[in-house]
């Protein structure tokens, strides 16, 4: 008897399982991703690179259903690649608004990242005066020149 309630117990897991992995959001399904294409380019502050600099590009309308930001960080040398869904794949084509934010600090407590070098003067999308157009090919943004 025993017997037959372990395997309905294991039927009932291995069925739950199923459902639940069926509604995980985003589980293998890409149907709704935009295409995206190469996107990469520099951070500059007061003329130098900037290494640990995050970029992100605001779309002007967004398409499709699934909410996109594409983002970079930099490396040492102030370039970043863009990434989208996936690291490094890139962004979908069209106008963006870019944004940047230096964090000063990782707090390894709250495993974030703190401050802004930047002071906040470039997380404003609404009224940022950079702006980029992805096209539909491999993109070399121009240098994203930021005052010290």
């Amino acid at each position: 008897m025993s017997e037959v309630r372990s395997a309905r117990r294991l039927g009932a897991l291995v069925v739950l399982f199923a459902v639940a992995a069926g509604l995980a959001p985003g589980c293998g399904k890409k149907s709704n991703r935009l295409p995206v294409f190469p996107a990469k380019g520099q951070v500059l502050v007061g003329g130098k690179p900037a290494k640990g600099v995050f970029v992100y590009l605001w779309p002007a309308s967004a398409e499709g259903t699934d909410a996109y930001c594409p983002n970079g960080q930099t490396d040492d040398a102030g370039n970043f690649t863009l990434s989208t869904y996936d690291p490094g794949d890139g962004a979908p084509a069209g106008d963006y608004k870019i944004t940047a934010e230096w964090p000063a600090r990782f707090n390894v407590i709250t495993n974030r990242w703190e401050g802004d070098k930047l002071k906040g003067k470039f997380t404003d999308s609404k009224n940022s005066a950079f702006s980029v157009t992805i096209k539909k090919e491999p993109n070399e943004l121009p240098p994203i020149s930021l005052p010290e």
